[in-house]
């Protein structure tokens, strides 16, 4: 109260007068008395009076700062002032409005940092905006930006080290990409998490930690943004560090993922999708093959040099990978390998080498179609296509290379050569690759796994596919097969509509089928004039 801090603040004329009158201003009885009953109500954890509108804390901070410091503190809570707590991190999506609204802030005062703004890294927005910001706060920065939980749409993983002016243009190539709106909630966590209580928001575990929760928010979908420099680890920086390689590994080891890659290269920005982006499927709606060349146009402007670098051996490695504090470092290698969290990390164990190969699995997987429709070097697509089954763990594959040319039997054969051995669920997307029956036969023949339960396959637009090239396909199936769903739209089969089956085995099914047709031949005997059964059949 204003009476009871007059006599500590009396003799005060200056700033420095004010901080030897600190001691005295808190051991006023009314405002201890305040601190007290403040601090009863507030939650375990948090600066007394915060959500009471109090800024006690903030002023305290400005008393032990000189006067440009203050100054610079005053300008920040000025244009992001608390807003409210949002518990639960992965509440903390932010849009793009909110993330240009910090870029506009930081490219006004850069200067006072001695950088420019095209040089200005996540490091430098840390320590010259998010943590002074947050500090007196004890908040996440979001918190300073929205007052309301925002569910994220995307995961985007990054370092740390890129660029926030590229990284913006990324997120809004990406955004114009896919069609979404402006009210799109990206994750990302500079502005997720409490900067100045990072272990209070990740936890103690990376399997339960904020990173994983707004993975599951954002429905496992993806967005992996690599740098195309070739400064401090670069291209592909991010698969050189560990939280990068633990959230991809996280993220991809769902069957539903979804990744999508982006990077700016020389001020061009260049998005590879996981699949038809909704432009394109509905051009490929209304004019088959449409969609398909738009997509190959796009992602042909992605740098060969990126691929290059996520395909080295010392890439995608967890126990080489880097991270700025060397326990989380420790802790992700052990959560890896199944250990105490807090124990000495194991220089090597089974379950490192088992998630790097699933890593360049991935990766590779994401570039296999690019590769093929783009027009990439031989070598290149032979080390994509040698990396995917390395995996001898994966049990399932999605893999799409729709609207490539694989007329080609040994095309075919090199593309089919991802298929790992012990596949069990394989969606297979050959729609208009121009290949007929005599490719399904070595398909059947060659390359799907003896162990296959479930086969989603798209033929569409394949014109050289017949009724009878299907038939003998199926006569070839795997015999374990439990489901199987095949689109042959467009193509020469008489019936175009999905020929698919679940619960039996192929060969129950084929049973089951000429029961039925030997019932139906016998039905039209007794029912239908011999003449007309004749016409009929």
């Amino acid at each position: 109260p204003p009476r009871a801090m007059a006599p500590a603040l009396a003799p005060c004329r200056s700033l420095p007068d004010i901080r030897a009158a600190r001691p005295l201003l808190l051991a006023t009885p009314s405002i201890r008395a305040s601190k007290d009953r403040f601090a009863s109500t507030c939650p375990a954890g948090r600066p007394w009076g915060r959500e009471h509108g109090k800024h006690f804390e903030f002023q305290r901070t400005l008393y032990d700062c000189d006067k440009q410091t203050v100054q610079q503190l005053k300008r920040l809570h000025k244009a992001f002032p608390f807003q409210s707590y949002v518990e639960g991190s992965e509440n903390r999506g932010v849009t793009i409005e909110q993330l240009l609204r910090v870029h506009r802030f930081a490219m006004g005062v850069c200067a006072e940092w001695g950088r420019a703004f095209d040089e200005v890294d996540f490091h430098d927005v840390s320590r010259w905006v998010l943590s002074p910001t947050t500090k007196s706060t004890n908040s996440a920065f979001y918190e300073h930006l929205a007052k309301r939980k925002q569910s994220p749409n995307w995961f985007i993983s990054h370092w740390w080290g890129g660029k926030v002016a590229t990284f913006a243009r990324c997120i809004q190539k990406h955004m114009a990409t896919r069609d979404l709106c402006v009210s799109t909630v990206f994750w990302i966590c500079a502005y997720a998490l409490r900067q100045n209580a990072l272990r209070d928001d990740v936890g103690a575990s990376p399997c339960r930690s904020a990173f994983y929760k707004a993975m599951e928010a954002a429905r496992f979908k993806l967005l992996l943004v690599l740098d195309a420099e070739t400064g401090d680890g670069g291209p592909a920086t991010p698969s050189s560090r560990i939280w990068c390689c633990f959230e991809c590994a996280v993220c991809l080891g769902n069957q539903n993922a979804r990744m999508d890659i982006v990077t700016c290269n020389a001020g061009e920005v260049a998005v590879v999708t996981d699949g038809l982006t909704q432009q394109e499927q509905t051009c490929e709606r209304y004019r088959a093959g449409v969609g398909l060349a738009a997509k190959t146009a796009r992602e042909r402007a992605f740098p060969l040099a990126i691929v290059e670098a996520g395909l080295q051996w010392d890439r995608w490695d967890v126990r080489k990978a880097r991270a700025t504090e060397a326990e989380d470092r420790g802790r992700i290698l052990n959560s890896l390998a199944a250990r105490d969290l807090d124990a000495e990390p194991e220089r090597e164990h089974e379950r490192y080498g088992a998630t790097n190969l699933q890593l360049r699995s991935a990766f590779a997987q994401a570039f296999i179609r690019w590769a093929l429709a783009s027009g990439a070097p031989q070598e290149v697509i032979e080390e994509l296509v040698r990396t995917i089954p390395r995996d001898t763990q994966r049990t399932w594959l999605r893999l799409n290379v729709a609207g490539c040319d694989l007329g080609d039997p040994q095309r075919l054969r090199l593309a089919l050569g991802c298929l790992a051995p012990k596949l069990e669920s394989l969606d297979l997307n050959l729609s208009r690759t121009g290949i007929g029956d005599s490719h399904l036969k070595m398909l059947a023949d060659d390359f799907l796994p003896t162990t296959l339960t479930t086969l989603i396959l798209n033929l569409d637009g394949c014109e050289g596919i017949t009724s009878g090239g299907v038939t003998a396909f199926t006569d070839r199936l795997p015999p374990k097969l439990r489901r199987l769903d095949i689109t042959v739209t467009r193509t020469g089969v008489a019936d175009q509509h999905s020929i698919s089956f679940r619960g039996t085995s192929v060969s129950e099914h084929l049973a089951k089928q000429t029961a039925m047709a030997d019932g139906a031949q016998e039905v039209r005997r007794k029912h239908v004039p011999g003449s007309a059964y004749a016409l009929w059949s």
